[in-house]
């Protein structure tokens, strides 16, 4: 009960969340003796919390922390999407391997490009081969010249194969092989093969046919232009239990924000697309985040072509200023779904860029809310279980609940207890109508709280009330936050701030 009680009274509101991971309570049923003549008290709960022992990861979802003007803080992560350089090397490749190409004239151009619209300049081969097939007939001893003048070796040297064949008929089915070669296409962006057949005459002839086949190839490195390549994100969603417990009322954040961080290592002009960033409520209602780098994108950074292995940082904070950002988390939100993609060089700008084996992009989204708010008679509604028959035995004469509190908490709660019985039948309010209060301290004009507030109450029970907590087997715990000064002022909430709250059950037999 002691547990499940405290944790209702916070669970809608995020200073109260926290109170349930540092209760200190009495057990149940423990009677400690006021007076010989018979006078007990039966603790209830007993709760004291300091707001600075809360620096701690709360769930599964909420992670706590300060802000930098000493606000209390709530951060909500989604996971890490990263997307790395094979779906661009391998957009690459599969344009290049597997597809014969006949040589059919003395300079064969081949187009250093890609189907999708990448213009390459340089490559750095990691793998592959090339496997080369001609055929001729020759009456005397010839020379045959085969070369790639954009294919050179580690120490720069242009490949060039030369041997000698005839007479008769020339039948050749060999391989190159690239591994740790490097292809650098000419002023027209092309690679060139170049074949001739040299007579001792001088004369120089082409194949009959002549066919390569480029197998197996990747790449560590590449330059050139990389246009308007996608990369297609994945729909995450990012929990806020926040407001689970909702039943009515609002609370209006002051500067909530949703952050947007990339980090990128790939030497490129790139750019988000938001396909999907909405907000699903729990009155079951779905908004969208709205603002200019929704719309025209957020531009990430890159590095340039002297910083090959470098990763750049780009964060993005969506707030009040620049989106709807405020009254999207103060909708009561539930969870936010989002999708974001990114698309290389958007504006097909002529700019030489690099992809590194090793490049690759990582997007991380969080949702932060401080806790500098105004509450509107927040309201949540719980139920736990309770048992106090062992005062249905007739010995009881007289009862009540003792109630103390003091809060430096620029928040105040109303708070009621309903009975239900073993059917879930109402019984009654176990407070007198309108329940009681616990007050907010008073707060400046900027919301701040000024010192602590605090007070005691013996509330009275006759004995149909005895009667009714006997039989009681639930308590529908019914709480509503406000902020003071009529919800004019956004409130300040700090980790010193505390609640200390004691319910005891009074018994004369």
């Amino acid at each position: 009960m002691h547990n499940r009680l405290i944790y209702s009274l916070i669970a809608a509101f995020s200073i109260v969340i926290v109170f349930s991971a540092c209760l200190q309570t009495d057990e149940l049923g423990e009677m400690e003796v006021i007076r010989p003549e018979g006078e007990y008290v039966l603790p209830l709960v007993k709760a004291e919390v300091n707001m600075n022992d809360l620096v701690q990861e709360l769930d599964e979802y909420t992670e706590f922390d300060t802000t930098d003007d000493g606000l209390i803080l709530f951060r909500y992560s989604g996971d890490l999407l990263r997307r790395t350089s094979f779906d661009i090397f391998n957009s690459i490749e599969s344009s290049l391997n597997n597809i014969p190409i006949i040589i059919d004239q003395p300079e064969f151009p081949i187009p250093f490009t890609t189907p999708d619209g990448m213009e390459i300049y340089l490559m750095d081969v990691s793998t592959g081969y090339i496997v080369y097939f001609f055929q001729f007939e020759v009456t005397e001893t010839v020379d045959v010249i085969i070369e790639i003048p954009e294919l050179s070796d580690a120490a720069g040297v242009p490949f060039k194969l030369e041997d000698t064949y005839g007479p008769g008929n020339i039948s050749v089915l060999d391989t190159i092989f690239l591994a740790g070669m490097q292809l650098n296409a000419d002023d027209n962006g092309e690679v060139k093969v170049l074949h001739q057949i040299v007579y001792d005459s001088g004369v120089t002839d082409v194949f009959n046919s002549f066919i390569i086949t480029i197998n197996d190839l990747s790449f560590d490195y590449a330059e050139g232009n990389f246009y308007n390549q996608m990369h297609p994100g994945a729909l995450d969603t990012i929990e806020i239990e926040l407001f689970e417990s909702w039943k009515g009322g609002e609370v209006i954040f002051e500067d909530p924000t949703i952050t947007l961080t990339v980090d990128n290592s790939f030497g490129v002009p790139t750019r988000s697309v938001v396909e999907v960033f909405d907000v699903y409520s729990v009155d079951g209602s779905v908004e969208s985040l709205d603002g200019d780098a929704v719309t025209d994108g957020i531009n990430f950074e890159y590095p340039l072509l002297n910083e090959v292995g470098i990763t750049k940082t780009t964060s993005f904070v969506f707030d009040k200023d620049n989106s709807n950002v405020q009254s999207l988390l103060s909708s009561k939100p539930l969870y936010v779904e989002y999708l974001v993609d990114a698309i290389t060089n958007p504006d097909g700008d002529p700019i030489v860029g690099f992809i590194d084996r090793e490049s690759e992009y990582s997007v991380n989204v969080e949702v932060e809310l401080p806790i500098h708010c105004k509450v509107i008679d927040f309201l949540v509604i719980d139920t736990f279980e309770l048992d106090l028959q062992m005062l249905d035995n007739g010995t009881v004469k007289e009862a009540g609940l003792l109630l103390n509190y003091e809060t430096a908490l620029p928040i105040a709660i109303d708070m009621q207890l309903r009975m239900l019985d073993e059917s879930g039948q109402d019984i009654g309010p176990v407070f007198e109508e309108p329940g009681i209060k616990f007050n907010a301290v008073s707060i400046d004009s900027d919301g701040e709280a000024i010192g602590s507030d605090a007070e005691s109450f013996f509330i009275a029970i006759d004995a149909n009330k005895i009667e009714d907590l006997a039989r009681t087997k639930q308590l529908v715990l019914d709480v509503k936050f406000n902020t003071p000064n009529n919800d004019q002022v956004a409130v300040k909430v700090r980790p010193e701030q505390f609640l200390k709250f004691n319910l005891g059950l009074n018994i004369k037999r």
